[in-house]
C-alpha cells in the first residue's frame, strides 16, 4: 500500500452523496493535533480520482492548518460499494 502526500484542495467530495457523518466536531483541536504530529497518522481514502471515500475530518483539519494530507487510493467499482466502504470505514 502507498501512502501519498497530497496537497487538501486535490481531494474532492463528491457532490449528490451526501457524508454520512455530518458533524465535524472540533476540527481546530484535531488541526493542532495533526500539526503537532507533523502528519495525520491514519491516512484518508480516496479513489484514484481523489474522491473522499474516507477521512472527511482529517482532511478538513489539515485544509484548516495549510498542511498536505497523507492518504491512500481504494478502487471502487460503483456507487454502492463507495457508500459501503465510506459507513464501514
Amino acid at each position: 500500500m502507498e501512502i501519498l502526500n497530497l496537497d487538501p484542495t486535490q481531494i474532492k467530495v463528491r457532490e449528490g452523496l451526501d457524508r454520512y457523518r455530518t458533524d465535524m466536531g472540533d476540527l481546530e483541536k484535531l488541526g493542532e493535533s495533526i500539526e503537532r504530529l507533523g502528519k495525520n497518522i491514519l491516512p484518508i481514502i480516496v479513489t484514484r480520482q481523489f474522491e473522499l471515500i474516507d477521512g472527511g475530518r482529517r482532511l478538513a483539519a489539515c485544509m484548516l492548518k495549510n498542511m498536505t494530507v497523507r492518504a491512500i487510493f481504494e478502487d471502487v467499482k460503483d456507487d454502492y460499494e463507495f457508500r459501503e466502504l465510506e459507513v464501514e470505514a
